[in-house]
Order: C-alpha cells, then sequence, then structure tokens
C-alpha cells in the first residue's frame, strides 16, 4: 500500500516542503482572520464586552448574618430597652401569653422628641462640617453636638429652614480649589472608614467575649457534672467556635490599624497642602488660606481620632486637618447616637419571648422607667425552651425590628431551628467603642438537642420582596447612597440610576429605574479582576454596598 504523501518517514524527508509551507502559512492566516475577527466584534459589540443579564421578577430574602450563644429560658423577665413613661399595660399574673404577645407600651411623644433632638445634632455636626470646609466661620465646641440646636436647611425629614443656612449648606459642597478639597474629602473619607472600622472591631471583640465565655461555662458545667459524648461535642464544637471568633477580632484590629494608616497619610497630605498654599499666599484669606501657626502639623493622631478644637475659634480660614477629622468623628457620633433614639422608638412595645403564663407585673401606666430596668418588669413562667443572642453592631440596628424571622442553626447540627426577634438591646456593651447590642431571638420548635452556651450561626431575615424585580448585585455599584445599573441599549450602554430595596450579594431588589427585560451590564470583560470580593471578617461576606453580613438567597 503506498504511503500517504503528507505523511513523513523517519529517515525520509518530505518530498514537498515548499506545499507543507504553504499549508502552515494559510493555517496560521485563516487563524489570524478568525482572532482579529473576534477582537473587532468584542470592540463594536457591547454583548461580546460585556457579561449581561436580564431583568427579571423574583422573590428575594436580605438576610444579616451573625454568630451567637443559646440559652434555657424558662421565665423570662422582660423590661424596656429605653426610659420613658409607661402608657399601656396590657396583661396581668394569671394571663397566658406566646411568643410576640404584646405586653405593655411607652409613651411615644417623649421618645419622639429625643429622635428629634438627636436629628437636630446631627444636622448640626454636618453644618459645621461643611462651614468649615467652606472657610465659614466655626464656634468653640461645635464638635459636641451636645448642645446643638435645629439647623435651617432642609433635611430628609421634610423641614424646613431658613435661606442663610441653606445657601451656606449648598455652598461647602462646591470650592475654588479642587486640590484642598479632594485633599479634604480624602481626610474625611477616611475618619469615616476609621469609624466603621471601629464599630466592626467592636462587634468581633464583643461576639468572642461572648462566644468565648459561653464556652468556659459549658466546659466548667460538664466537669463538674462528668463528661459525656455529648457535652463533649459541644465544648469542641465551642472551641472552634471561640478560635473563630478570635480570629476574627483579630482581622478586624488589623483592618482598623490599616484604616488609620490611611488617615495619617490623608492627614498629613492635607497638612502638607495648607503649608503650601500659606507659603504661596501668606497674606490669608479665602478658601485656602490658613493661619500662619497651620503650616505646623496638627494632625498627628494616635487611635485614629484627631485633636478636637485646636482652631475651631478660627473665622474665614481653611480648617485644619485635624479639625477636620473631628468635625467628621462628631457626625459619626451623632448619626449613631440617632440610629439609637430610632430604634428607641420604634420598641415603644415590648413583647413576650416566650410562651407562658405571666406571673408578676411590676409596672403601671403613668410609671416612668428606666432603660433595661431590673425592677420595672413583667415575668413569664414558660415550660422550657430555649433561646439564642448575637451582637449586632449600631450600624446594623436600622435594619432590626422585634417581630422578624430568623434561623439559628447551632454549631454541629445540620437542622436550623426557626426563631423571631423578641427584644434588641439598646444598652450597648461595654468593650472598644461601645457601639455593639445584644439582640435576643425566641425559639420554636424542637430545642430538645440545643446546649446552655453552646454556639450557633444566626440569620435574621432583615427584608423580603416578593416577586419584583431583581438583577444580581454584581451589577449595582454602589456610591454614598446612590446606586447605578449599566444598562445595554443597543450598541451602547448607559449607567442608570435606580432605587434599590432588598440588598445582598446574590440579588438585588429593584424598586425603580429598571424595566423587566432591560438587559443590564454584570462585568466588564476587558478590565482586570479584583482580587477579592468577599471578607471572611465575622465569618460573613462583604457585598459592595459596604455592608456586612448581607445575603440574599433566591426564591424562584
Amino acid at each position: 500500500m503506498p504511503l500517504d504523501s503528507h505523511l513523513t518517514l523517519p529517515g525520509r524527508t518530505d518530498r514537498h516542503p515548499r506545499r507543507r509551507q504553504i499549508r502552515v502559512v494559510v493555517a496560521v492566516a485563516l487563524a489570524a482572520i478568525v482572532v482579529g475577527a473576534g477582537v473587532a466584534f468584542a470592540s463594536s459589540s457591547p454583548s461580546a464586552r460585556y457579561r449581561t443579564t436580564t431583568v427579571s421578577s423574583r422573590s428575594t430574602d436580605q438576610i444579616l448574618n451573625g454568630v451567637g450563644t443559646t440559652e434555657p429560658v424558662s421565665q423570662a423577665t422582660v423590661a424596656f430597652p429605653a426610659a420613658g413613661t409607661v402608657a399601656t399595660v396590657g396583661v396581668k399574673p394569671g394571663d397566658t401569653v406566646t411568643a410576640g404577645t404584646e405586653l405593655a407600651s411607652l409613651d411615644q411623644a417623649s421618645l419622639q422628641e429625643a429622635v428629634n433632638q438627636a436629628q437636630s445634632n446631627v444636622d448640626q455636626a454636618e453644618l459645621t462640617l461643611e462651614r468649615a470646609r467652606n472657610g465659614q466661620s466655626v464656634a468653640t465646641g461645635a464638635t459636641s453636638g451636645a448642645t446643638a440646636q435645629p439647623t435651617s436647611y432642609s433635611n430628609d425629614a421634610g423641614d424646613t429652614a431658613d435661606s442663610s443656612a441653606r445657601t451656606i449648606f449648598i455652598a461647602a459642597k462646591g470650592g475654588t480649589d479642587q486640590d484642598l478639597a479632594a485633599a479634604q474629602q480624602a481626610v474625611v473619607d477616611a475618619q469615616r472608614k476609621v469609624d466603621q472600622d471601629l464599630a466592626t472591631a467592636d462587634q468581633a471583640y464583643a461576639t468572642a467575649q461572648q462566644v468565648c465565655s459561653a464556652v468556659t461555662d459549658t466546659a466548667s458545667t460538664s466537669s463538674s457534672s462528668g463528661s459525656s459524648s455529648s457535652s463533649s461535642d459541644t465544648t469542641n464544637d465551642g472551641v472552634a467556635a471561640c478560635s473563630k471568633a478570635l480570629d476574627d477580632v483579630l482581622q478586624a484590629q488589623h483592618q482598623v490599624s490599616t484604616s488609620q494608616a490611611a488617615l495619617a497619610q490623608a492627614l498629613s497630605a492635607l497638612d502638607a497642602l495648607l503649608a503650601q498654599q500659606a507659603t504661596s499666599n501668606p497674606s490669608g484669606g479665602g478658601n485656602g488660606a490658613t493661619n500662619p501657626d497651620t503650616t505646623k502639623s496638627p494632625s498627628q493622631t494616635t487611635g485614629g481620632s484627631a485633636t478636637e478644637g485646636s482652631s475651631a475659634n478660627r473665622s474665614s480660614t481653611t480648617p485644619s486637618a485635624a479639625d477636620l477629622a473631628s468635625y467628621q468623628k462628631a457626625v459619626d457620633s451623632a448619626e449613631a447616637n440617632l440610629t439609637v433614639a430610632q430604634q428607641a422608638l420604634l420598641q415603644a412595645t415590648i413583647v413576650s419571648p416566650i410562651d407562658g403564663t405571666v406571673v408578676a407585673v411590676n409596672m403601671a401606666a403613668g410609671e416612668t422607667v428606666t432603660a433595661g430596668s431590673t425592677t420595672a418588669t413583667i415575668a413569664i413562667a414558660g415550660s422550657g425552651g430555649y433561646e439564642a443572642v448575637t451582637m449586632v453592631k449600631v450600624t446594623d440596628l436600622p435594619k432590626l425590628k422585634v417581630g422578624q424571622t430568623a434561623s439559628v442553626q447551632p454549631d454541629g447540627s445540620n437542622t436550623p431551628i426557626s426563631g423571631t426577634v423578641t427584644h434588641i438591646g439598646l444598652v450597648s456593651t461595654t468593650s472598644t467603642t461601645g457601639t455593639t447590642y445584644p439582640v435576643t431571638i425566641g425559639l420554636v420548635g424542637d430545642t430538645s438537642q440545643l446546649r446552655n452556651g453552646g454556639t450557633a450561626t444566626i440569620a435574621i431575615t432583615t427584608a423580603s420582596a416578593a416577586n419584583s424585580l431583581a438583577v444580581p448585585s454584581s451589577a449595582v455599584h454602589a456610591n454614598n447612597g446612590t446606586y447605578t445599573v449599566t444598562v445595554v441599549d443597543g450598541d451602547s450602554t448607559n449607567d442608570v440610576t435606580v432605587q434599590v430595596g432588598a440588598i445582598g450579594p446574590q440579588w438585588t431588589e429593584i424598586k425603580g429605574g429598571l424595566n423587566a427585560g432591560q438587559t443590564v451590564v454584570l462585568a466588564d470583560l476587558h478590565q482586570e479582576l479584583p482580587t477579592s470580593a468577599t471578607s471572611s471578617s465575622n465569618g460573613q461576606q462583604q457585598n459592595r454596598f459596604g455592608g456586612r453580613g448581607g445575603f440574599v438567597v433566591p426564591r424562584n
């Protein structure tokens, strides 16, 4: 049989080398044409450049994740989390109640007044910051917020104000010196990041205290009563949870150090710019003028905080970097206080955390009670059961309210237990910055396998959207409270501002700005991939919106 002319035997040369070269050249040319066509197509068609999806309807749940401990509860003693005047008491000794039954309520007038005052303090702190950035006079002590008066520009609550203060507030948003404005914004952003990371570290520390203390108590109980395989397993699960919680603390503290270093860099950069402007404009005046003494670097701080009020009595001058950081710190503190005041108003009514019988009512309508009182209480005796407690940071409080559903999965178990938020403590735990609060979940169903001090993963449903428009969260971009989505329109793309509802790393509810069937961009294939999309601090995912613990479970 004759050999195929395309094959070359060992020791034999190809009889048609030129023909073979032609075939190779043609193959390479064809490949080049295919590649060239692909590049042209990718550059001319958004559908080839972008990974896209279609806006559609689905049901989503937004979940706040956390770690907590379980504890038995055969009798619950319930008190108001906030101070106020008792308006109603709806139960009496002997009444039978179920978990979630309303027990008593506070007069909301004083609670609303506290919210109004807290909002006023936020407004004043924000106006102080903007006046300082605009070179306006800032009174000494303005950063404290303790004696702030209502501001006069309009706010989210719809309040109106006099035009002069509103003009100052709006003018402060601009500025003639872009370099100075950018340096000031960098300080403000860096200080806010430090405050946020400190709150996160505070939560990690409080969680570690809770989990590790429970492990110690469980081990002590097991040794005194005789070890069993069940208690040993519980202790082992607790030790693993404690170790994880301590790792989370270290990660959170590392993040604080990183953000503090970024703040120090921003402070130094602004100080250097102010010194440069002072040298070029020694006579002062205008946006970028400084007093002679501000050429010194006043911004060297420790612990991420700035020296407050060092030049607060200056007028018509750009604030030092330290002053600016101090004003932003005051804004963050005032916002946290407002959050607590708003939560207190939401918790004007207390409910029973368990099924049982009312055995004592130690309050009456018209009485004044303190927050978390140990005497003004209502006691309920039950047949036995369990509850779970988790720690949340102040920025998570607005997401929570009594009555929300929850799922508690004990460590070592594959079966979650249903529950309901029954109490949100408003007396913060004392740890790093005092911004962490306990949340109690009453459990229903089979709790026979739970142990006192056992650790568990807790998921609280904070928002739900049934059959509403939604897009993958990777398609949504957040910037200072504004959300945008890139929409593919023919051969071009447009950024569209949208209103969002339930948010999570998988799906985001769209309340406005998009219509069903539109094509939105998930990723630009011409851009490099990010180095990391999640954060493992506290065992929770960090979504693109900056919030911790957000997780959306799609339901078709």
